[in-house]
């Protein structure tokens, strides 16, 4: 939050709230004390933020800078972690919340290590955006991701060279 300013014409101090210009009075220590209160408010606001609420503006951002696909991807985790651990806090999120979650919905490894990164995706961005200070989940434990076992068919894997088209061609047999 910016400091306050002393307008010329009239001698009273403004600051900046929201866009707008609130008036602190003509007195300086008391602009001063009002100001530190305004600041003291706005820090303590991230605090008061549910984490549903903190889901819900990821989501809408993620819907203007996303592919369509990412953002359903986004918003079908975080609906079920909104479900389980919404209405706490941002600012009181433990990993033992998320962790929970996960156990509660007997995900397994690989979908373990998307449904956390999903939300610590979400908090992450809300800290950098400045709705919260900080939050409880950047190093929260992953499980590592897998290899993944199934293997394709030659048969599945013969249509799918004769239904791609020249550049995106590689023969299988070239590529060890």
């Amino acid at each position: 939050m910016r400091k306050p300013w002393k307008r010329a014409s009239n001698g009273h101090w403004y600051l900046t709230v929201n866009g707008r210009q609130v008036d602190l009075g003509k007195d300086k220590s008391s602009a001063m004390k009002q100001w530190h209160a305004f600041a003291a408010a706005d820090k303590n606001a991230g605090d008061r933020m549910t984490t549903a609420a903190v889901f819900d503006h990821f989501l809408s951002w993620s819907e203007r800078h996303h592919r369509p696909a990412t953002y359903c991807w986004y918003q079908e985790r975080l609906q079920l972690a909104a479900e389980s651990f919404g209405l706490v806090c941002a600012g009181d999120v433990q990993p033992h919340h998320v962790n929970a979650w996960v156990i509660k919905h007997n995900m397994p490894r690989g979908a373990h290590r998307a449904a956390v990164r999903c939300v610590q995706r979400a908090f992450n961005w809300a800290a950098d955006e400045g709705l919260i200070d900080g939050h409880k989940l950047r190093k929260i434990a992953k499980p590592a991701s897998g290899r993944r076992e199934t293997l394709i068919a030659d048969e599945d894997h013969n249509r799918l060279r004769s239904a791609s088209d020249g550049p995106f061609r590689i023969d299988r047999k070239s590529v060890v």
